[in-house]
């Protein structure tokens, strides 16, 4: 009888052995898995980080070339307001008429621009950028 208690006995502590080296392993994978969680959340972040520098770099490079184009506007509408104070009847005019549309539409074009400082990454496509930047360089031309 007494090689049998000690066989359960053997089994017992076998299997509280293994138990604690399951929980061990357990223990390890976990840590394991919050690391990779940690690394995980530290590589979006920088991505994250990267992906709003890059949209802000964007967003004030089309700002800079806008107003580059606005004053170039301004610059032009000065020069054809001169042009129309020396030109006599129908010619002025017709550039007087010229002018009152153009500034209209450098107002719009403008106010559209004024609208971008509003602007944040998810509003940014939908601005209509594309059709300011086209406006500018069509009134310049």
């Amino acid at each position: 009888m007494s090689f049998g208690c000690e066989t359960a006995k053997d089994n017992q502590k076998d299997a509280i052995q293994a138990q604690q080296q399951a929980n061990e392993k357990i223990a390890e994978v976990r840590s394991e898995a919050r690391d990779q969680v940690v690394n995980a959340q530290a590589k979006a972040a920088v991505g994250v980080a990267e992906a709003q520098a890059n949209y802000e770099k964007l967003r004030e490079d089309f700002r800079h070339d806008i107003n580059t184009k606005l004053v170039a506007l301004d610059e032009k509408i000065s020069k054809a307001e001169a042009k129309a104070s020396k030109e006599a009847g129908e010619a002025r005019a017709n550039l007087t008429a010229k002018l009152a549309a153009l500034r209209t539409r450098r107002a719009e074009f403008a106010a559209n621009f004024e609208a971008l400082k509003d602007t944040n990454v998810n509003t940014w496509d939908s601005a209509k950028l594309s059709e300011l930047d086209k406006f500018a360089d069509r009134a310049i031309e």
